[in-house]
């Protein structure tokens, strides 16, 4: 069985007030990271619409990348309003359907759904 070497990085999303860490200036370094690892599955987190929307150009449109799978970033299961939270994750689903799923065809999008409201 061959080796299945999978990546899992935590990008930070791009509107942190980061200074000389903010996107900007690391998002270069970002896409190297990436292809040093030379890896056949990529997960990231804290991606916002713009960070994934340049990756997409870097890595799927530059290397004829067939799959990517979108994870949105989480919402907190730290909320105690079940009806809000779970309006919000149909909202991004809904979101992710219509801006990704439909005219891309190649990232595939991963449900986001409310944690279950403490007993």
């Amino acid at each position: 069985m061959p080796d299945l070497r999978v990546v899992s990085f935590n990008i930070r999303n791009c509107t942190a007030p980061d200074g000389r860490d903010h996107w900007d200036h690391r998002r270069d370094l970002v896409v190297r990271t990436l292809l040093d690892h030379d890896a056949d599955l990529i997960g990231l987190q804290e991606g916002r619409f713009s960070q994934i929307s340049f990756l997409r150009e870097q890595l799927l449109d530059e290397w004829g990348i067939d799959l990517a799978i979108n994870n949105p970033l989480g919402h907190s299961q730290k909320n105690r309003h079940p009806g809000y939270l779970a309006a919000l994750c149909s909202a991004t689903n809904d979101w992710q359907l219509a801006e990704w799923t439909e005219p891309e065809p190649r990232p595939r999008g991963w449900r986001s759904s409310p944690a279950q409201a403490p007993g």
